[in-house]
């Protein structure tokens, strides 16, 4: 009986004493028209509480965000996915971006990790990858970019300045990532929906556009 009364109460305060971080990644676009800032929240939200943990490894928060949509103008767009070069399904990488990013080592033993101060670049694996739509109400018109080679697509003055993660201490807010595109409001269907995902090299796809776990 006492331990179930135990574990009761570390479920209740598991819920109400939720480990909460919330962070920004953010994309800075050179234009012909002057540099461009886009960002958007990711909420991580661990409500695990356990007294012996048997396995701290496996304490992994859950994660709520959206990707950015760019409004670049001139019916152009760019559309930063929570999927990187490594971890197409992002999951892994959002959970840790923060504190890796920083160079700092994520402890799984610890209920929070510490907050740090700064802007980060994403380079290299942690990287997210680029997509741009030619018309917002079709999915299949989704073709890849490379951040490397904005001019050629989107036409000279575009290129990516910096992509970036940085904390907060700001309350999380949704995005517009599902007003802009709005066929993520519909639901994916049968699996040739995903089609247009293995066509720019997403073969590990949840939703790319929207993390709730």
């Amino acid at each position: 009986m006492a331990l179930v009364l135990i574990g009761t109460v570390a479920s209740v305060l598991g819920v109400t004493f939720a480990a909460t971080d919330t962070y920004y990644i953010g994309v800075d676009v050179n234009t012909p028209s002057g540099l461009k800032n886009y960002k958007s929240m990711i909420q991580l939200n661990d409500t695990s509480f356990d007294i012996w943990p048997s396995n701290p490894h496996s304490r992994q928060p859950n994660v709520k965000g959206e990707a950015i949509y760019c409004d670049l103008g001139d019916d152009k767009n760019l559309v930063v996915l929570l999927g990187f070069r490594g971890d197409h399904y992002g999951l892994n990488t959002l959970r840790i971006l923060p504190w890796r990013t920083a160079g700092h080592r994520v402890k799984h033993t610890k209920k929070h990790q510490p907050f740090i101060s700064g802007r980060y670049d994403l380079t290299g694996d942690p990287t997210p990858l680029l997509v741009t739509f030619a018309n917002n109400d079709d999915r299949t018109s989704m073709a890849k970019v490379s951040r490397d080679l904005m001019a050629p697509l989107y036409g000279e003055g575009f290129s990516i300045n910096r992509i970036w993660v940085e904390m907060t201490n700001s309350p999380y807010k949704d995005g517009e990532i599902q007003d802009r595109l709005p066929w993520l409001q519909d639901g994916f269907g049968g699996v040739e929906a995903y089609d247009p995902f293995k066509a720019v090299g997403l073969h590990n796809v949840g939703n790319p556009f929207v993390k709730n776990f």
